[in-house]
Parts: C-alpha cells; structure tokens; sequence
C-alpha cells in the first residue's frame, strides 16, 4: 500500500514540518514532534515504512561462483605458484 495514497498533500507537507521539529535543540519540542508524527502514523494506519515511503534496496549481487572460482585461482597462482616459479628459475640459473 503506498502511503502517498492514504496522506493528502496537506498531510504530506504536515509530517515533513514535524519531521524537521526532530532536529530542535528543545527535549520538549522534538518530544512533541515525535508525538506528533506517531499520531499522523496511526491516524493513518500505516506502518512507519508505509508512510516514508521509500523503497527498500536490494542488496548488491555478489559474484556468480564462476567469478568468486577465477579470483581464487587469480590469488593462488600470484601468491603461491609465481613465487615457486620465480625461485625454481633463479635456483636453476645459478646452477653450474
């Protein structure tokens, strides 16, 4: 259920005015705009996530097992295999 379609414009711009109360340097005025602002939630019957609004996001995609698969061989090859190489190539050209 959208909440834009249980608040009216008046409404909207209502809450958006307590919203901004939060931020007072009085405990008594962000009290009452808390007060406020729940009342407006309940008038309404919307839950809080209802009334922003906004819609959650989806988390972001990890990889695919393909590309988690290439980045382990990428990391085992740099960190262990090159090395090995390196050192057998230096080894064997010291040889006499």
């Amino acid at each position: 259920m959208s909440a834009t379609r249980n608040l009216t414009e008046a409404d909207r711009k209502r809450l958006a005015s307590i919203l901004g109360m939060l931020g007072s340097s009085s405990a008594g005025e962000r009290d009452n705009a808390a007060t406020l602002a729940e009342r407006l939630r309940r008038q309404h019957r919307l839950t809080w996530d209802e009334l922003l609004g906004v819609p959650a996001q989806s988390p972001l995609p990890g990889p695919t097992r393909a590309e988690a698969a290439e980045v382990r061989a990428s990391v085992f090859t740099a960190f262990f295999i090159a090395p090995y190489v390196a050192c057998a190539a230096f080894f064997g050209a010291h040889r006499g």
